[in-house]
């Protein structure tokens, strides 16, 4: 659309956010609160954050995102005392992800 004449007005339609939702768990399935959740490099592909986001688990290790992209986008879960998890992809479909962190070994 050409604009022809001086205007004020602008009109923008934003489509509904999609949702990424999840729980973070340990290896017995026991929810981990305080958990970073944030975006993350996707390793695989070589390809840099696009968005930044972050969040923290609530006491039942539960998190979301209301206004998460439609494409594929990588994510990184971080607890003290667990290994962490880089670069792994999600897609914001509205299911409920489980996430499951490994409790770190002391040498």
């Amino acid at each position: 659309m050409e604009l022809t004449n001086i205007t004020t007005v602008a009109i923008f339609i934003l489509s509904p956010g999609n949702i990424l939702r999840g729980q973070v768990v340990d290896e017995a399935g026991q929810p981990i609160s305080n958990a970073i959740v944030r975006t993350d490099y996707d390793f695989l592909n070589q390809i840099p954050m696009q968005f930044d986001w972050k969040t923290n688990t609530d006491v039942n290790g539960r998190f979301e995102w209301d206004s998460a992209p439609t494409e594929k986008v990588c994510y990184r879960f971080a607890a003290e005392g667990y290994n962490d998890i880089h670069g792994m992809p999600l897609i914001a479909d509205g299911n409920d992800h489980k996430i499951t962190l490994k409790r770190k070994v002391e040498k």
